[in-house]
């Protein structure tokens, strides 16, 4: 039975489709072959394996082979509908796998069911016909081919997607994939664009290392990529370009590169390369140098033009010339960081570190920790973004990184409750329709199903993208 076209066929579209379809043709078809794959062959697998030991039991096939499929379906249904479930799972066979699996929610892919009872018909033909099961010593190898086909495709780290909304337009937002060395370039780097909310994403640009609304082109983008900084329509395909080759951007910690671009009335933008904080004036033609940038690890922009917020070997420094001149305001708590600006009043500062979130309403002089969890990842693993919602700026979005749900303040940053689902990236739109988007490491990217400040269950709109 294992020995069958249909389940060699099988295995082998679940390994083509992991391993290569669903990064070069990504769609909702790629998206659930690998689920239908999956729900043939293992079932089957099982069955077998099961039979084979049961061998000496005589007429109760058909009954042990009912079993494994109705114990394959239950526990198909329960993970893609229950997160609880889901987690339990990837952590009792997290000692096969070695953690890889990420437990993916998602009730559409429960379309992929007929496949079970497709299954099941072909075995149970087999068996009225006195086909004869495959000896354990085959089979137990078919069934560790069925489960490496299931797992090998699952990188070692997420991929880094970076998120952002048009503020122009609700709908529209953008998610960007950075290829860099340290995550392990699994997905190709590109620029996807959604004017549906996320119903469906087109490859509108190839990838950069950062990317940021362009303040003189409405609904358009800049990237930085190497120290050189692009603009890119942000409504219709670019045309290819070819890599960057000049000086090399900053790594402040980890991953993190400096890409600021303000929306001062001369729209200075800010980057850290060649060891220096340096700013622009004319979208990056050239650059002036402001500071070392040895110990910097963030640099944010007040609404007041001129404002500028940096944490620099654990102090806190402030600027109201752009940059040319600081004051240093006192320590600061923590050494990862990552620095957001209330744009209705610029003393009031939050900050997403490695120790939970912080608050300043006095211009970065104190610091109070308003929130504040174990499990926060540091250094490259801290995924920290602070975003404020354009229609509601009292409501603040924050992301730490993996085992972090999404952070959500109703009172700009003096308290915070946690989303179920951890967050990497946080992007927030225009009303009406869902406007935030999260990227939840594996799962992909999501939006919230019901208005603030309940938002979840999330719903992943991932169709386009080169997610699984």
């Amino acid at each position: 039975m294992l020995g069958s076209r249909a389940a060699w066929i099988a295995i082998g579209i679940l390994l083509v489709n992991d391993i290569y379809l669903k990064y070069a043709f990504p769609s909702v078809v790629t998206g659930k072959l690998s689920d239908v794959a999956e729900l043939f062959v293992l079932p089957l697998a099982v069955a077998v394996v099961a039979l084979s030991m049961a061998a000496a039991i005589p007429g109760r096939a058909i009954a042990i082979s009912i079993a494994v499929y109705a114990a394959v379906g239950v526990a198909f249904i329960a993970m893609k509908t229950d997160q609880q479930f889901a987690d339990s799972l990837r952590a009792a066979i997290s000692p096969v796998t070695g953690g890889g699996i990420a437990s993916v929610v998602d009730p559409t892919d429960l379309v992929a069911l007929p496949a079970l009872f497709v299954s099941f018909a072909l075995l149970y033909r087999a068996l009225r016909t006195q086909v004869t099961a495959s000896p354990r010593w085959r089979a137990l190898p078919v069934l560790a081919l069925v489960v490496f086909a299931s797992v090998a495709n699952t990188p070692g780290v997420p991929p880094n997607v970076q998120l952002l909304a048009d503020p122009s337009q609700p709908g529209v937002f953008f998610a960007m994939y950075v290829d860099e060395d340290y995550y392990g370039g699994t997905y190709p780097r590109g620029i996807y664009r959604t004017i549906d909310a996320g119903g469906s994403w087109s490859r509108i640009a190839d990838g950069a290392q950062r990317f940021a609304l362009d303040p003189d082109v409405s609904g358009g983008l800049l990237t930085l990529d190497h120290g050189i900084v692009s603009a890119a329509r942000g409504d219709q395909t670019n045309p290819a370009t070819a890599s960057a080759i000049s000086a090399s951007t900053h790594e402040l910690y980890g991953a993190r590169r400096l890409f600021l671009v303000t929306g001062w009335p001369n729209h200075d933008i800010f980057i850290a390369r060649d060891g220096s904080l340096v700013r622009s004036t004319d979208r990056g033609k050239n650059w002036i140098s402001l500071r070392s940038a040895d110990h910097l690890v963030d640099v944010a922009a007040g609404s007041v033009a001129g404002t500028l917020y940096a944490i620099d070997d654990r102090r806190t420094l402030r600027s109201t010339d752009s940059g040319a001149t600081w004051q240093n305001l006192g320590a600061f708590p923590t050494e990862y960081v990552r620095l957001g600006v209330d744009p209705r009043n610029a003393d009031r500062v939050v900050a997403a570190t490695a120790k939970g979130m912080y608050l300043s309403i006095d211009g970065g002089r104190s610091w109070q920790s308003t929130w504040a969890k174990r499990t926060i990842p540091t250094g490259r693993d801290l995924s920290a973004h602070i975003v404020f919602d354009p229609d509601h700026p009292e409501r603040v979005y924050a992301t730490l990184g993996t085992d972090v749900g999404l952070l959500v303040s109703g009172d700009g940053g003096a308290s915070w409750g946690e989303s179920e689902l951890p967050a990497l990236a946080v992007a927030v739109g225009r009303e009406p329709g869902p406007h935030v988007f999260i990227h939840a490491d594996y799962r992909g990217v999501f939006h919230e199903s019901r208005p603030w400040p309940e938002l979840e269950p999330w719903i992943k709109v991932n169709v386009g993208l080169p997610f699984r």
